[in-house]
């Protein structure tokens, strides 16, 4: 998790703690070395779990995003507990929220490997679709805004503020839904293949609450 989760910061536990009722997540440059970062991440795998095999679920995030610099890259996803998804995408995986720019343009993502379940752990180049929404939130990192994604047996939602984003059918789509309990990880990751790494000009410290 620290690795996929805090990309090029290390992830430490005392930059995730609760103040005041709210979790925060912060993250920082080292004061010594400017070219090392420090953030956090927090997961509920092994604790809790949602699943869509008996009825639907829909799971909200309410959340204030840090201030959107190059290199910064909050995010809210949902991963099988199955003791694959360190490994692979077999599954699937549910990206609730993810931001790599400073214009509000917030992602929500749907993974998953096409040759899942006919073989388990295929060669990821080979085999990893994904389908997006996309919407711009004006105000993310000085309001508090609601993150959330829907599952049934047959399709995923994701919306924003109780307003529908996307919506993808396993039918229309090609994909077959897992009917594993999903895990919830909360992170602040810093730099990365998509935002690229941070500058001089990067703010970093700003807490993802």
């Amino acid at each position: 998790l620290n690795i996929t989760a805090c990309r090029a910061a290390a992830c430490l536990s005392e930059n995730a703690r609760v103040e005041s009722g709210l979790l925060k997540l912060v993250s920082r440059r080292d004061a010594f070395d400017p070219s090392r970062y420090y953030s956090a991440a927090v997961t509920t795998k092994d604790r809790r779990f949602w699943s869509a095999a008996n009825e639907p679920f829909r799971l909200c995030i309410s959340a204030k995003l840090p201030r959107n610099t190059r290199g910064v890259w909050p995010a809210h996803w949902m991963l099988p507990q199955n003791g694959l998804s360190d490994k692979c995408l077999d599954e699937g995986e549910m990206d609730i929220t993810e931001m790599v720019t400073s214009d509000g343009l917030v992602y929500n993502t749907y993974h998953w490997m096409s040759s899942w379940p006919g073989t388990s752990c295929a060669k990821f180049n080979d085999f990893h679709k994904s389908v997006a929404s996309q919407r711009v939130v004006p105000g993310y990192a000085n309001d508090f805004h609601e993150y959330a994604v829907e599952r049934s047996a047959d399709h995923i939602s994701y919306a924003i503020d109780g307003r529908i984003v996307g919506t993808f059918r396993a039918a229309d789509r090609g994909f077959v839904l897992s009917e594993s309990p999903f895990f919830l990880i909360l992170n602040t990751a810093i730099g990365g293949g998509w935002p690229g790494m941070p500058t001089q000009d990067t703010e970093i410290g700003r807490a993802h609450v």
